[in-house]
C-alpha cells in the first residue's frame, strides 16, 4: 500500500464514531484538548500500521513450503472442524494466536496452514 493509502486506512480509524468516543474518554482522563489527543492517536496508529505484501508472503509460502518438506512429512494433519471454526471467528474478528512453544517452526507451520485453507497469514513478532 502507497502512503496516501495508508493514511486513508487511518484515517478511517480516526473518523470512526466508536473510536472518536474513546478519545474522547481519554482526552478527559488525560486533561488534554480533543485535537491533542486525536493528533497522538493519529500518530501511534502511524507507528502500528501495518500489512502484508502479495510479493513476499507467495515468496515467503514457496520458501517454507520447500524448507518443511526437506525435513518433513508435507501433510499436516489439522482437525477439519477446527478449521472451519476459526475460519468464521477470523471473518469476523481480529485474532492473535499466542504460541508458547520454544520452536519458531511453529509460527511457520501456522501460516503454512492458514494459507493452505484460505485464511490469511497472522502478523508475526
Amino acid at each position: 500500500m502507497d502512503n496516501n493509502s495508508t493514511s486513508s486506512e487511518i484515517q478511517k480509524i480516526l473518523q470512526d464514531p466508536a473510536f472518536q468516543k474513546k478519545l474522547a474518554r481519554i482526552s478527559v482522563q488525560k486533561e488534554l484538548s480533543q485535537v491533542q489527543v486525536n493528533v497522538e492517536a493519529e500518530q501511534y496508529l502511524h507507528e502500528l500500521f501495518t500489512e502484508h505484501d502479495t510479493t513476499a508472503n507467495i515468496a515467503f509460502i514457496e520458501a517454507f513450503q520447500y524448507m518443511i518438506s526437506q525435513g518433513y512429512d508435507k501433510a499436516i494433519d489439522i482437525n477439519p472442524l477446527e478449521m472451519k471454526a476459526l475460519a468464521k471467528v477470523m471473518r469476523q474478528n481480529p485474532v492473535a494466536f499466542v504460541l508458547t512453544h520454544k520452536s519458531y517452526i511453529d509460527l511457520l507451520v501456522l501460516s503454512l496452514v492458514l494459507v493452505r485453507h484460505g485464511l490469511p497469514i497472522p502478523y508475526l513478532f
